[in-house]
């Protein structure tokens, strides 16, 4: 990895299962949000970012970050969530075009939400994956392919934030062929993979597609 990538760990519930160490051990810049950054202190990585409007570290924590080398960039917006604001500052400000976000999507519901607009939202200017310990979520703009000879067998689904309409889904066991998904339209979780490619194409809407780890993986 560059430096045009970047990490970020969230302080949402986490589960250190590997993935979020194996990501960071190929570089790139590591964020914290707010308490996120006591978290990855915690795990032995030092943030090289702190961000958020800080209320959830305390002044002892932040003496302890900053003498492991953590700069904080306060974000004090109350109208934007601390994802939203560690996200523009980790595409406009640090320039990554690759970013991973972990501890977003398995807490309460209405963080997870605020996280996939969040992720829909900033993610026209740069690849942004939101991972946790199920699988891993990224938009879908248009058209969207993954290939790999590990995709066969595993579970996958589609994701509307509200409706999204003309979706074509293929290499999956129950495909879509233009149909409407999400409010007013059908269901599209839970597919399985049965091709080594798989391809989305959609029209209006914001959709994510969420696919679910191999399960002896956790631990690489």
């Amino acid at each position: 990895m560059t430096k045009d990538n970047a990490t970020i760990l969230a302080n949402g519930p986490f589960v250190d299962d590997g993935r979020l160490r194996a990501r960071v051990a190929q570089g790139g810049s590591l964020i914290g949000v707010d308490g996120g950054a006591v978290r990855l202190l915690a795990l032995g990585l030092a943030p090289q970012w702190v961000t958020g409007d800080g209320d959830s570290v305390t002044p002892e924590q932040r003496v302890a970050l900053e003498a492991a080398g953590a700069q904080f960039v306060e974000t004090l917006d109350q109208y934007r969530v601390d994802l939203d604001k560690a996200l523009s500052f980790a595409v406009d400000e640090l320039g990554a075009r690759d970013v991973a976000v972990f501890g977003a999507s398995e807490g309460r519901l209405d963080h997870t939400a605020a996280a996939m607009i969040a992720v829909l939202t900033h993610g026209r200017r740069a690849a942004i994956q939101m991972v946790d310990a199920h699988g891993t979520a990224q938009p879908v703009y248009g058209q969207l392919t993954l290939s790999g000879s590990d995709l066969c067998g595993r579970m996958v689904s589609l994701i509307a934030m509200g409706t999204v309409e003309d979706v074509w889904f293929e290499g999956v066991r129950w495909p879509l062929m233009g149909e409407t998904i999400g409010v007013g339209g059908r269901d599209a979780t839970s597919n399985e993979i049965v091709a080594e490619t798989i391809r989305v194409r959609a029209g209006e809407g914001d959709l994510l597609i969420y696919l679910h780890h191999r399960p002896e993986s956790a631990a690489e």
